[in-house]
């Protein structure tokens, strides 16, 4: 979708009395990057200058698209509201391999420590998954001191399930159901704390 064609839907909940829209897609953070721009970057600013809805929302967004260059835009304004989902996945190192995640640890953690500096009042939630083939006990702890040093305001905790077709599901090393269930359960009690 078109800057013009988001502005256009904007303008339209304005006139209908909206007072919040959700910018959401699949990959949100790939927003216009597929026509050579540098999408939300240029469209969130685009929206505070051209619309006067109340509030601009941001749905889930993936680790590495939220650029320093989008924290600053975001942070320019009160209209934008400061409540971010960025999915974790895991805070295992060997786990986001295996996943094939392109982030780690490190390039995760620094993302939210630079929302916090520009957004100093910011509520952050993420998704975290427990069971996935192959954690060990080191990488499920790994996760829960993960979790615990960012603070996360909620955690949304999955189980791994298999998926037919995918690469996970072929893995030799599944964890049982029942240490599945006890991890996110510990997971559980430390969102909270």
């Amino acid at each position: 979708m078109y800057a013009e064609e988001v502005l256009a839907k904007d303008r339209r909940a304005e006139e209908l009395g909206y007072k919040e829209i959700v910018l959401t897609a699949i990959q949100l953070g790939g927003y216009g990057k597929d026509f050579g721009k540098n999408g939300l970057e240029d469209l969130i600013p685009k929206l505070l200058k051209e619309t006067n809805i109340p509030r601009i929302r941001l749905s889930s967004i993936e680790p590495t698209d939220v650029s320093d260059r989008l924290i600053e835009e975001l942070a320019k304004s009160e209209r934008i509201c400061n409540q971010f989902h960025i999915p974790v996945q895991s805070g295992s190192d060997h786990i986001l391999d295996l996943m094939k995640r392109r982030y780690d640890r490190n390039e995760y953690a620094n993302r939210i420590n630079t929302l916090r500096k520009y957004i100093p009042d910011v509520t952050l939630t993420t998704d975290i998954m427990v069971g996935f083939p192959g954690e060990t006990e080191k990488d499920f702890a790994d996760s829960c001191e993960f979790v615990q040093t960012l603070k996360f305001n909620k955690l949304h905790i999955f189980p791994y399930s298999d998926r037919d077709g995918t690469a996970a599901s072929k893995m030799s090393d599944k964890i049982s159901p029942e240490i599945t269930r006890e991890r996110k359960k510990k997971l559980a009690e430390i969102d909270h704390d």
